[in-house]
């Protein structure tokens, strides 16, 4: 997975956090996964996912795949959708 570039778009997210909701849209099913695919490590992973739960008000990881496509941030695939605003 090549490392994606994300701005206010994403909002309340950081661009740390939406490389992980990208990873998990990805396909990629497990911390170490996710933390080799982005640079991290499994446990920053971890604090990272909690925060986004916590943001996005979603409990796992079907909900915050569903709450991406719904938000049209990426399709049925994980690729990215919204390109970005230039705000």
């Amino acid at each position: 997975m090549e490392p994606r570039q994300f701005s206010a778009c994403y909002e309340p997210l950081t661009a740390a956090e939406m490389r992980i909701v990208h990873a998990i849209c990805a396909g990629y099913t497990s911390y170490s996964e996710m933390a080799e695919a982005t640079g991290r490590k499994p446990r920053t992973i971890a604090t990272h996912l909690s925060t986004i739960y916590g943001k996005l008000g979603v409990r796992n990881t079907a909900a915050l795949v569903l709450y991406a496509l719904r938000a049209g941030w990426f399709d049925e695939y994980g690729r990215q959708v919204v390109a970005c605003c230039s705000n």
